[in-house]
């Protein structure tokens, strides 16, 4: 139900909006929902540098490919049951065929640098921590073979990569590992799994959800 101006002006937020200066505060994007922008620009950026034919750490992709598993989260919900489940993963990838051979590698990038920050396939969640890091694990994987240099995170990136972890961490190594600790430089600890600890792992959180994430041989870990 779409409220009048006087009811719209009644609610909490429109009683705050007619505060002096509280408009653009309003309006501004939240932390992580900022990294996450950020890092859908950058992935985009190293996209456009790499070109279609560079290989990516992301499954045998090259990078037209890992574009359009991107593209996919928000504009083929047919192919989004086999991103998470690889029963269905043959009909994403026939999906994903089809784009390629239709759509430009340049119109996939410039779709992704102008459509929607939080994928349509996350839209139900609340928070911008799963594409956050979603879209910095594929900027690395597009990354790191190209030798393709990039800015250190920040600190403030490093804090919204490590909120991520521990669910990444939960859905992705949960079931494949005993129990696992993860450290950051700090000591501060996330731990998945049961049983006894099999193993522990230091290092900055954006290394460490390069490791969950399956990217051991170039995740700096210890």
């Amino acid at each position: 139900m779409e409220l009048s101006g006087g009811e719209a002006a009644s609610t909490p937020k429109g009683l705050l909006r007619q505060l002096p200066g509280l408009e653009p505060l309003l309006n501004r994007p939240r932390p992580a929902a900022r990294l996450r922008d950020a890092a859908l620009v950058q992935l985009c950026d190293v996209l456009e540098q790499v070109g279609p034919d560079a290989p990516t750490l992301c499954g045998g992709f090259d990078a037209h490919e890992l574009a359009i598993h991107v593209w996919q989260l928000s504009h083929d919900p047919l192919a989004w049951p086999g991103i998470g489940v690889r029963r269905f993963a043959p009909l994403t990838a026939r999906r994903a065929a089809r784009v390629r051979a239709r759509t430009s590698f340049e119109a996939i990038v410039h779709e992704l640098r102008h459509g929607p920050r939080q994928p349509r396939a996350m839209s139900l969640e609340r928070t911008a921590l799963h594409p956050l890091g979603e879209y910095w694990v594929h900027t690395q994987d597009v990354a790191r073979p190209n030798r393709v240099e990039l800015p250190a995170p920040s600190d403030e990136l490093e804090d919204g990569l490590w909120d991520r972890l521990a669910p990444a961490a939960k859905i992705l190594r949960g079931r494949r590992t005993p129990r696992l600790t993860l450290v950051r430089p700090d000591g501060c600890t996330i731990v998945v799994g049961r049983g006894p600890i099999t193993r522990t792992l230091t290092g900055k959180p954006s290394e460490l959800l390069l490791w969950v994430h399956g990217r051991r041989d170039v995740a700096d870990v210890r």
